[in-house]
């Protein structure tokens, strides 16, 4: 997993500015910084697809991750590195995270999502997961989960922004240690 940078301050302001404050025309820079990541990964290619979060409540396909992922892959040069393919969809309503443990978090989003069929003409492609901020890694490992039992092969998954606290009190683990 890759991240563009800290999910606090002015990096935080400006992602929460455009993705709920309707700052449509940040989508662009913030594409560029995530560009900057997808690109240091190794991963862009023609033949990668990104495959963004759903966001609660906007139809797959339309929300804000994938507006970013769509902006990456323009920055990053195109369809000569990659495309978007909104996979992923809500299974149903779950709870938000904000103010979850990990464990709680990783309760909440266990089942969440199901993937839809992968395009004949992309299959055996590469996928890598876009989320707009990650903090224990509880979404990322249900987008994936919900990708390979597609057999998708996910190779990795890119943010914005990175958050290490889960509330003003502890630091979060990172979501590859044990809750």
């Amino acid at each position: 997993m890759w991240a563009a940078g800290p999910h606090g301050g002015h990096d935080r302001r400006v992602l929460l500015a455009f993705k709920e404050g309707g700052a449509d025309a940040l989508a662009v820079p913030l594409g560029e910084r995530l560009a900057r990541v997808y690109t240091a990964s190794g991963w862009s290619s023609p033949n990668t697809l990104l495959v963004p979060v759903p966001g609660r409540g906007s139809p797959s396909g339309t929300g804000p991750v994938t507006r970013l992922a769509e902006s990456c892959l323009a920055a990053s040069g195109g369809v000569e590195a990659g495309r978007t393919a909104p996979l992923l969809h809500h299974r149903g309503r779950t709870g938000r995270q904000v103010g979850l443990g990990r464990a709680e978090r990783l309760r909440n989003r266990t089942g969440e999502f199901v993937s839809g069929r992968m395009p004949a003409c992309a299959e055996g492609m590469p996928a890598v997961v876009v989320d707009d901020v990650v903090t224990t890694g509880a979404t990322i490992a249900e987008a994936v989960r919900a990708l390979r039992a597609a057999k998708i092969r996910v190779v990795g998954a890119i943010v914005l922004n990175e958050s290490l606290v889960l509330d003003d009190r502890k630091r979060s683990g990172r979501f590859y240690e044990d809750p």
